[in-house]
């Protein structure tokens, strides 16, 4: 019974893990398409000139170009699940502004945070889940953003075509978005942080936590005893060596760890070497890079 339980509980945190990058990369693609078939109701109600419209179609990549370096400095910052929530704040309050809006700045102010999010949601969503995910699942659960980003573009003209209709249609096309990202909103709530995060603040035993709730579907403490497992405390020193490795290539001083935690780093390294949990850690400028050529292709 209890390994069947655990499976369960692993099996709803992958679940929830791969939620949060399907939302993410829905609302990147949605974000982007709908704008073609709104500006169609947009340019008559708005009394929208070629020069305006213009002006609406580039501010959500010109957001797109700050919410890189805004994203990454937030997750690095503040952690990757902060860095999230305000992603989803991005999604929130773009689509609400341009709903509103009465004239072209306004909607292109809108477009800007928008695109914020949408370069944001670049670089956080995908190295938080790609940190979360268990190694032998990684590459499919990363590439769930990246199928939705292109269901969320085919759905964002399904939506415009099925909206066109309406009265006032293009301000429901611009504030759908809203929806998903209370969803993601919650989902940065649910889920705990990025262990590779806990490690570079020092917090091993955090991290330590984290991994074995991914990993073995529960907490580490029982009744003020660690029962974390070999292979747990495996994957934490395998993960603290990287981000030390890391912090030498790049010239930074050796983190200062927690009390306590770095009893948790010996004890782990006597457990069984495997290959990195972390490699490839450049992935956040990597993922800088990708929103660049995707937004100027």
């Amino acid at each position: 019974r209890l390994p069947s339980a655990r499976g369960r509980a692993r099996s709803v945190m992958l679940f929830m893990i791969a939620s949060l990058a399907a939302l993410g990369g829905f609302l990147f693609g949605y974000d982007l398409g709908l704008i073609a078939g709104a500006l169609l109701y947009m340019e008559p109600d708005l009394r929208l000139t070629e020069a305006s419209e213009e002006v609406i179609v580039g501010m959500a990549k010109l957001g797109a170009v700050f919410g890189t370096f805004v994203g990454g400095a937030l997750m690095q910052e503040h952690g990757r699940r902060k860095a999230i929530a305000w992603n989803s704040g991005f999604f929130l309050l773009g689509p609400f502004i341009m709903a509103v809006g009465d004239d072209a700045a306004t909607v292109s102010l809108g477009r800007f945070v928008v695109g914020m999010g949408v370069g944001a949601s670049a670089v956080v969503v995908p190295a938080y889940v790609a940190e979360m995910a268990p190694k032998e699942r990684r590459g499919s659960v990363v590439t769930v953003y990246e199928l939705m980003v292109c269901l969320g573009m085919i759905t964002s003209g399904l939506v415009d075509w099925g909206l066109r209709g309406v009265e006032h249609s293009w301000r429901w096309m611009v504030a759908m978005p809203m929806f998903p990202a209370v969803l993601m909103l919650a989902g940065s709530a649910a889920l705990p942080e990025s262990p590779r995060w806990l490690v570079i603040r020092g917090r091993l035993r955090d991290a330590l936590d984290v991994i074995h709730t991914l990993r073995e579907g529960s907490g580490v403490d029982r009744d003020g005893q660690d029962v974390s497992t070999a292979a747990v405390e495996a994957e934490l020193m395998e993960l603290w060596s990287a981000v030390e490795k890391e912090r030498a290539q790049v010239g930074e001083p050796d983190g200062e760890p927690e009390a306590g935690a770095a009893a948790d780093a010996s004890a782990a390294a006597d457990a069984p070497a495997r290959k990195s949990a972390t490699r490839g850690g450049g992935i956040h400028g990597r993922g800088m890079l990708a929103v660049w050529i995707r937004m100027f292709r």
